[in-house]
Formats: structure tokens, C-alpha cells, sequence
């Protein structure tokens, strides 16, 4: 059974695209860091469900880094606006290694992945695009004790749906809603906005 683990958007300045998602959420980000494998960034936000709290991941090529592989989440390519832009999500799993063996997700090699004290298994594209472009959300296993959300106190944000036209056919254990889009999230704010985002 697949879990939510966190969702992924993404763009081109990470500083600028923070400042305007936190004037949007109306809260910043309680942390980030960077991934040297790769050559990215990033801001989290906590995100509360209506099962278990999850993260929102704004993430972005570091300008200052070289990325020992493709970037992952599609990076490789530049926006085409500076706008902040829905990637797709990531499913936990406690068996990654027996989960890339099976459709849909046969197109995914593990790898292992580090932020500071934080280690994962990853089930990732070998040229770091997303799977079916979106559709289909990469996979990730926690190794160790540590976790993003230890220690974070939630932020008033909560995840009032998730939807896309190919999430039904995952064995998942999180309510998935009815979409023509590949891939879409909305997010209540402390202030009550609904911020929708679809791919």
C-alpha cells in the first residue's frame, strides 16, 4: 500500500517563487535545504490530511551547484514562465525495491539520497524526467530515524484534495478525487483561500 508522502512544485528562482508561495499560503517555509546529488533546492511547508500530515516541497535548480546526474522532477528543462509550477507527488512505500518491479512503476531505479542528516531510498526516471509526465508520482523510502516533518508544529495549511485521471489505479491508501487533469492539489490556507494548482 502506497502512502502520501509529499507533493512537488516547482520553479525556476527558488527565492523569488518562496517569497510569493509564502504571501499565498499566508505562512513560510519551516525549512529546505539543498541536494548536492542533483543540483537542486528547496522550501517545505506542512501540510495537514485528513489521515496523516505530509509536506509541500517548492524545489529548483540551484544556480550555484553542478548535479552529479539528471535532475530530478523534469529540472532539466527551464520554465517557461517564472510562475510556480504543479510537478506532481511523491508515494511512500516500505518496500521500494519490490514496488519498481511492478506496473506502473517498472521505469524507476532506486537510488540512495541525502539532505544533511536525512537519508531515502528514491525510485526515480533514469533521466530524472516525471513519470508519465506527471501522471504518476515518483516513490520514496525513509531510511534511519529522520524525517522533514520531525519536530514541526502544523502550519494551519490543509490538503482539501487530490486528483488525477491515472491515481485510481494505485493501490493507495489516501482518498483520490475525480479529474480530467493529469494531476491536480488544492490547499486551504489559514485565511480559508483555496490555492489550486493542476498539470
Amino acid at each position: 500500500m502506497l502512502k502520501l508522502d509529499h507533493i512537488a512544485l516547482g520553479a525556476n528562482d527558488l527565492d523569488k517563487a518562496s517569497q510569493t508561495l509564502s504571501e499565498q499560503l499566508g505562512v513560510l517555509p519551516f525549512g529546505g535545504g539543498e541536494h548536492e546529488l542533483f543540483g537542486t533546492h528547496n522550501k517545505l511547508w506542512r501540510i495537514e490530511t485528513d489521515l496523516y500530515p505530509i509536506y509541500l516541497e517548492l524545489i529548483a535548480v540551484n544556480p550555484n551547484a553542478v548535479p552529479k546526474r539528471p535532475r530530478w522532477f523534469g529540472l532539466e528543462n527551464v520554465f517557461p514562465s517564472d510562475e510556480i509550477h504543479l510537478l506532481g507527488f511523491i508515494a511512500g512505500t516500505d518496500a521500494i525495491d519490490e514496488a519498481v518491479k511492478a506496473p506502473p512503476f517498472q521505469q524507476l531505479e532506486v537510488i540512495d539520497v541525502t539532505r544533511g542528516a536525512q537519508s531515502w531510498k528514491f525510485g526515480i526516471t533514469h533521466d530524472g524526467g516525471l513519470l508519465a509526465d506527471g501522471a504518476l508520482p515518483y516513490l520514496i523510502e525513509w531510511q534511519g530515524e529522520k524525517h522533514p516533518l520531525d519536530g514541526v508544529a502544523p502550519q494551519g495549511l490543509k490538503l482539501q484534495e487530490m486528483a488525477g485521471n491515472s491515481l485510481h489505479k494505485l493501490a493507495f491508501d489516501f482518498p483520490i478525487g475525480e479529474a480530467d487533469a493529469k494531476f491536480s492539489v488544492s490547499i486551504q490556507t489559514p485565511s480559508g483561500r483555496l490555492l489550486r494548482w493542476t498539470r
